[in-house]
């Protein structure tokens, strides 16, 4: 915060570089991870990531338990992991759907990929290139053309 707080300033500071006539400035660091700074969508992505692995190994264990006769206490310790897992996703996914003021369709949506296999990997990829292309919109607006 501090290096971006000094970039409005005017003048070299010991310590900074002296940009050189007709090469452009690098952008700060601050900057350049403005985007990546929420957070809530990096609970977001986690929580989906690992609800929708231990969705996919649940479904793999109940084939397992229903269909073999095998692994009944191995299913048992899957699906509570899943369902711990689960209601994390359920709290984060609607907290950044609140964030980000979805409608009710939406979230809904977004809530339900987490019960079904694959469908959080989708929505996870979706969620993500949305909040940040309206992170990166809001940080730098587009120019006006005349």
């Amino acid at each position: 915060a501090g290096a971006c707080a000094a970039a409005g300033r005017r003048g070299v500071t010991l310590g900074e570089a002296v940009p050189s006539p007709g090469v452009p400035p690098r952008p700060l660091a601050c900057e350049a991870n403005a985007v990546k700074s929420n957070p809530l969508l990096s609970w977001y992505r986690a929580l989906a990531y690992a609800t929708g692995c231990m969705l996919l190994l649940l479904c793999g264990f109940m084939v397992a338990k229903y269909g073999f006769g095998v692994g009944k206490s191995a299913t048992f310790f899957v699906a509570q992991a899943h369902g711990i897992l689960f209601m994390g996703y359920v709290v984060v996914a609607f907290l950044l759907g609140q964030k980000q003021r979805w409608g009710l369709v939406k979230q809904l949506l977004i809530l339900v990929a987490g019960t079904i296999p694959f469908c959080s990997f989708v929505a996870e990829r979706r969620v993500v290139r949305e909040v940040r292309g309206e992170a990166a919109g809001k940080a730098a607006p587009a120019p006006v053309r005349v």
